[in-house]
């Protein structure tokens, strides 16, 4: 049964006439006798009575009107919303995030599009690393974002800002309060501090942190899992840290003093190779214009 023989169904229980029903349908009036005998083969029921004069409906057709006009209806109606999801589907981004610095460097274009509208459809998926790589590459979410460039093959990556490292610490931490910069000579020298690895921390600040703990002894470093213990530790007055200073990521509750003497790292995106999506790049282009003001 298909929508062709209860489209046939209805003009001819409509008009009681197969020529006008074909004329309607813009079929040969051969061709709506056979979408009729087909569905009454199928339904093992006679529709309609048929002379050479005239067209009634039976019994059974009176009956079966309804559940045909449901049937379209429901096909019609089927046919709509999936047009509208796929004119959705096109503004949609999955965007995969690894933690809580992450998501706040969303912060300024979700706020944007949320002001401006255009339709942008935002679904952000919180995953640990290797699962989001995974996910990127199986095409189920859209972009990850990354500090260097990945060596899949598959995957391409898009600069969206250097951002430089900073020191953090409380804000009533008394130690670098009156500091506007701190060069790398001092941090060997004061307070303790918080550190985690790679990949929860980048390579290239990994590396630096390394050479401010030269010298420290273990009772002045706090070795955390993940970067959102790091920041409460520091938050709290326990520790100092380094940090990739994106500033839409910023803390209220934490002082930012820039690092002398590194260098800036690189900020960007991972997606696939493979196909164009529109509403992802204007997203990107839209980040890096909000990451670099």
């Amino acid at each position: 049964m298909n929508t062709v023989q209860l489209e046939s169904f209805m003009a001819v229980a409509n008009f009681l006439n197969f020529s006008k029903a074909a004329d309607q349908m813009c079929l040969t009036q051969p061709a709506i006798s056979h979408q009729i005998s087909m569905l009454e083969e199928e339904l093992g029921a006679k529709l309609f009575y048929r002379t050479s004069k005239t067209v009634r409906l039976t019994e059974e057709g009176v009956q079966f009107l309804h559940y045909a006009d449901e049937m379209l209806r429901l096909a019609g109606l089927s046919k709509a919303r999936m047009k509208i999801l796929s004119e959705k589907s096109g503004k949609r981004v999955i965007i995969g995030v690894r933690n809580s610095i992450e998501l706040r460097v969303l912060n300024p274009v979700l706020r944007w599009y949320a002001e401006n509208g255009g339709g942008f459809l935002p679904i952000i998926r919180m995953m640990p690393f290797d699962s989001l790589t995974n996910m990127l590459l199986d095409g189920d979410i859209d972009v990850v974002f990354s500090f260097s460039k990945s060596d899949v093959s598959r995957l391409r990556f898009r600069l969206l800002s250097r951002p430089d490292i900073s020191v953090i610490c409380s804000r009533s931490d008394k130690m670098f309060s009156s500091h506007k910069a701190v060069g790398m000579d001092e941090l060997g020298k004061i307070g303790k501090m918080a550190i985690c690895r790679p990949p929860y921390c980048p390579d290239e600040l990994f590396q630096i942190q390394g050479r401010v703990l030269g010298a420290r002894s273990p009772e002045m470093i706090f070795f955390c899992d993940n970067l959102e213990i790091v920041e409460e530790l520091c938050a709290t007055g326990y520790a100092f840290a380094l940090s990739v200073d994106l500033k839409s990521a910023r803390r209220q509750d934490l002082e930012y003093i820039p690092l002398k003497d590194v260098p800036s790292i690189q900020f960007g995106a991972l997606t696939r190779k493979a196909g164009r999506n529109t509403a992802l790049d204007a997203f990107l282009n839209k980040m890096e214009e909000l990451l670099n003001i």
